[in-house]
């Protein structure tokens, strides 16, 4: 039988973030975030960066650890084929984490 582990840590992973963007997924990640900091874990999210320079600042309350992973611009978004290139970034960044969750 395995040891139980640490659970008192969890990684989000989300495409948005409230308030970068306004909708059901950006505002639930975000809620469920606050929720489980406030209930005693420890929450790293790791997202996008839609945030222009002037819109920079939160204007929200966060608890939770935030990392924004800027959006890298590669040759096929000129012609409307973006892809994922998040995907890469995003996978580094969850590896290197050390939530459990």
């Amino acid at each position: 039988m395995d040891a139980p582990r640490d659970l008192s840590s969890v990684c989000i992973v989300t495409q948005a973030i409230y308030p970068d963007l306004m909708g059901g997924g950006a505002v639930g990640a975000h809620e469920l975030a606050n929720l489980l900091q406030a209930r005693g874990l420890a929450v790293a999210v790791h997202t996008v960066d839609y945030r222009r320079p002037a819109e920079a600042k939160d204007a929200v309350e966060v608890r939770y650890a935030l990392t924004r992973h800027r959006f890298p611009r590669l040759p096929w978004d000129a012609i409307g084929t973006a892809g994922n290139p998040f995907a890469w970034r995003i996978y580094g960044a969850v590896r290197r984490d050390p939530s459990p969750v």
